[in-house]
């Protein structure tokens, strides 16, 4: 009976390849504001302005080259009248690896949350 060998594969980031949440968030931040500085609120520009958003900041994640993560960006834009908003969500993951950011950003007509 012959034996066997098999590989192991580490599903694990290395450890100096690990999300840095707080350097997204600057980022992210940045981006926000320079993207919106002198934005108003127009219901039929919003499909083109979320979209745009969502793939800049996808794109920074990627050119990021952090082995092993696949990211999730969600980017929501609602005008902006003093009003509140509550949001929640769920989702499954391991505390030592797995990573989030938020941002929101308020102008005087519109209010844009992200969510990586």
């Amino acid at each position: 009976m012959s034996k066997f060998t098999f590989g192991s594969y580490n599903i694990r980031p290395a450890p100096e390849n690990k999300f840095k949440a707080n350097d997204v968030k600057k980022h992210i931040k940045y981006k926000l504001n320079e993207e919106l500085r002198d934005k108003e609120y127009n219901e039929k520009e919003l499909p083109i302005l979320t979209n745009h958003l969502t793939s800049v900041l996808l794109q920074y994640l990627k050119d990021l080259n952090l082995e092993k993560y696949k990211f999730m960006v969600s980017v929501i834009i609602a005008e902006q009248r003093g009003q509140g908003l509550k949001m929640t969500s769920e989702c499954y993951w391991d505390s030592d690896t797995d990573y989030y950011v938020t941002e929101t950003i308020v102008t005087d007509s519109l209010r844009c949350d992200i969510f990586k």
